[in-house]
């Protein structure tokens, strides 16, 4: 088979937080942003083990068709539904064979801000974050991760005069490699965005009892904090397929899912964002509801905060994936 991509059907400092925090990428971005002193940062590395392992051999399906139950989901919308009933149907398969790595590209954008209180904050800007994994077929080899940001900020609030002399680096780069993909030591809890091959294989596969079981795991939220995590488990780009097309259906089982722009761009890729709106923010997870790829994950005001424009993007993330030969190679 040839090496196509692979289709994912997807510290504190003192006085210090993270915009896209308080948007409610607290798992995520809380392993992003270091303590003093500053420490590599554990952002995607214990979810990368999100793949199915056969005889050494990392196979990723994408199977179906199957259409969103009928025992009435309560989505926001019937369109919404039908949308995500479309987006579960695509087939195809990927393996990497002994000696391959899946190239895992996640090119993030993440606001960075300092709160005076609650609802004021001194500056705001957004930086870019790109992170690469490479990940064996065989799990228990060594990984690659490799942090990189090209330093460019846009200020949405205040100006670089603004920020502390002192302040220590929010996001260390670099490479980082390890046995088992663990970058910073053991695994953390198994979870759906700190997934491991025996907990995603545990799943229920039944959409209504996946939804259940993923709002259990965020203590009964059916809202923007459970998209968060669905969308952060999505982000690693190795949820297997056929699990895949079970979240999509599940996700037809959140109250106020709403499609929010069928047009949403994604570093140049367009697909259906589905998202619930829960205070400020805009929560949204983007498909390809012709192909059933997941393109990533945003973040947006959903109304005019703290000096910052509504609509303004705080966090975002675009994931591409392939199959390559070797580690650190990128095509």
């Amino acid at each position: 088979m040839e090496d196509d991509v692979v289709k994912a059907a997807v510290s504190e400092l003192p006085e210090m937080s993270d915009e896209a925090v308080a948007a409610g990428r607290a798992k995520l971005l809380a392993a992003m942003r270091p303590a003093t002193p500053v420490a590599p940062l554990r952002r995607r590395r214990a979810w990368l083990v999100a793949t199915a392992v056969v005889v050494g051999v990392l196979v990723l399906t994408l199977v179906g068709p199957a259409l969103v139950p009928d025992d009435s989901p309560k989505v926001g919308t019937a369109t919404a539904a039908e949308a995500l009933s479309q987006a579960a149907t695509e087939t195809g398969d990927v393996v990497l064979r002994p000696g391959q790595f899946l190239y895992v590209h996640n090119s993030t954008r993440v606001m960075s801000s300092a709160n005076r209180d609650q609802d004021d904050i001194a500056w705001a800007y957004i930086a870019d974050e790109t992170y690469e994994t490479w990940v064996p077929a065989d799990q228990g080899q060594t990984w690659e991760l490799r942090r990189t940001s090209t330093g460019a900020k846009t200020w949405v609030k205040g100006s670089p005069a603004d920020v502390p002399k002192d302040l220590p680096p929010l996001m260390e780069l670099g490479d980082w490699k390890a046995r088992n993909g663990e970058f910073w030591g053991r695994s953390e809890q198994p979870s759906f965005f700190h997934p491991t091959p025996a907990y995603l294989a545990a799943l229920p596969r039944d959409p209504r009892q996946l939804f259940q079981k993923l709002s259990a795991e965020e203590h009964g939220d059916q809202g923007a904090d459970l998209l968060r995590v669905i969308g952060l488990g999505l982000d690693t780009g190795l949820i297997p397929a056929e699990l895949r097309k079970s979240v999509y259906e599940a996700l037809a089982y959140v109250p106020a899912l709403q499609i929010v722009d069928d047009t949403a761009d994604l570093d140049g890729r367009r697909g259906t964002a589905f998202g619930v709106t829960q205070g400020r923010d805009s929560v949204q997870l983007v498909i390809d509801t012709r192909t059933g790829a997941y393109l990533g994950s945003r973040e947006l005001l959903a109304r005019d905060w703290a000096g910052v424009k509504a609509g303004t993007v705080t966090s975002s993330s675009s994931l591409t994936s392939r199959v390559v030969g070797a580690m650190g190679s990128t095509s």
